[in-house]
């Protein structure tokens, strides 16, 4: 009995070491509510600022080379303990991090912007080199959380309604409709449509309002127009185009990096039919991230809920702040009032997030103002010049501070 007690302990403790000496992040469900824990099994929520990579314009020219330790110590003093996206210019050995790989040039934000044929393996080997640039350089990090694919992509269906003449340029299954009769999606498509319509074209021209004489003529045949009808069967096929990108995507990223969380697209609150698409890429990533709208309250009960009845899966808000109105007045987003009343909202929400059981990161957009192109700020923690945003800072670290207590009083 001895004999078996010890050969279990020395099991458990090579087991537990070989873990904490692998030193990198994992998900888990402690009593209840969901955890990054580390590679020594300490459970953590991430806190991250997004768009470091932006503050270089001011810090570098003030402390040299050393202006990357400087952003690094700021940050943990506003109580975070990592990156969000767009800051590969740190990755410090203080700070844990994401890394958002831009596998396809279809986030709202790409230009240009276009779809591709995943079915194609040409357009699949163009993915799997991207996944090994990113592999080889990141697969042995300890501090790397993981890996974004996308940031708000368009890969939505559009409802009935929401048809307009741009719109049909921002459609996946458009674009699928849009191909030669050769290409392997158009041809995936059309029989996906001759078994889903039992081979019948009369009931397919009735629902398409085209005048196909057979399935097959369906592989050159121009059906672009838009017709509500077909969105069911858009939302359909949406969920076999994706989960076809899904499925390749994490399986080429898990034979060559098997070390970190796959953490997939980083959904916009604002696009329709995302519950669809994050359902099928549940079964590929091991967490959920979404960018809300920047409002408060937190909408747990009519928005985040549904997600998670969904999925699953911990989420993560991947990019989110409170703005409030500058003397300028060119705030990018309708702002709060004051760095006060922005300051109290945000605080909040990020109690409401402390308190829900699946919220396991969030990130905080900007570090630093940003003028974007058509002249408007997009606030961060500090002014274009550098003048912090005091008020508003103290908030942020108050809202960290009280994060990490949770953590530490949990366990």
């Amino acid at each position: 009995m001895i004999k078996i007690l010890i050969i279990i302990f020395i099991s458990t403790f090579t087991l537990s070491n070989a873990f904490a000496s692998e030193g990198f992040i994992k998900v888990e469900k402690i009593e209840g509510r969901w955890y990054f824990v580390d590679g020594h099994g300490k459970p953590f929520i991430s806190k991250g600022v997004t768009h470091t990579n932006s503050a270089e314009h001011h810090f570098k020219p003030i402390h040299g080379e050393n202006w990357k330790s400087v952003v690094d110590s700021d940050l943990i003093r506003l109580g975070f303990n990592g990156y969000g996206y767009d800051s590969d210019k740190f990755h410090s050995k203080n700070l844990k991090f994401y890394v958002l790989m831009k596998l396809l040039n279809i986030s709202t934000y790409s230009n240009p912007f276009g779809y591709v044929d995943i079915f194609d393996p040409v357009e699949q080997d163009k993915i799997y080199q991207k996944i090994v640039w990113f592999t080889d350089k990141y697969k042995d990090n300890n501090n790397l959380i993981g890996y974004m694919f996308t940031d708000i992509p368009s890969i939505h269906a559009r409802a009935p309604g929401d048809w307009e003449p741009q719109d049909i340029n921002f459609n996946w299954v458009n674009f699928m409709r849009s191909l030669d009769g050769s290409a392997p999606g158009k041809l995936v498509y059309v029989e996906w449509l001759k078994n889903k319509y039992n081979n019948d074209i009369e009931a397919f021209n009735e629902v398409y309002q085209t005048s196909a004489s057979n399935f097959d003529a369906l592989k050159t045949f121009n059906f672009m127009k838009p017709v509500t009808k077909v969105y069911p069967d858009d939302l359909e096929f949406i969920k076999i185009i994706v989960r076809k990108y899904y499925k390749f995507v994490s399986q080429t990223i898990r034979k060559k990096d098997n070390n970190h969380l796959l953490i997939g697209d980083n959904y916009g609150e604002w696009f329709g039919a995302q519950t669809a698409v994050m359902e099928v890429a549940a079964e590929y990533v091991d967490i959920i991230s979404v960018q809300p709208n920047w409002r408060a309250p937190m909408k747990k009960s009519t928005f985040w809920d549904a997600i998670y009845n969904t999925t699953g899966k911990p989420m993560i808000i991947s990019d989110f702040k409170l703005g409030h109105k500058i003397d300028n007045g060119r705030e990018h987003y309708p702002p709060y009032e004051t760095q006060e009343e922005a300051g109290q909202l945000l605080a909040q929400y990020l109690e409401d997030f402390l308190h829900t059981e699946y919220m396991i990161g969030w990130n905080h957009c900007e570090y630093i103002d940003e003028i974007l192109g058509d002249g408007r700020i997009k606030q961060g923690l500090y002014t274009i010049d550098g003048t912090p945003y005091t008020t508003y800072q103290n908030y942020v670290m108050q809202a960290n501070k009280k994060i990490t207590n949770f953590v530490s009083e949990s366990f």
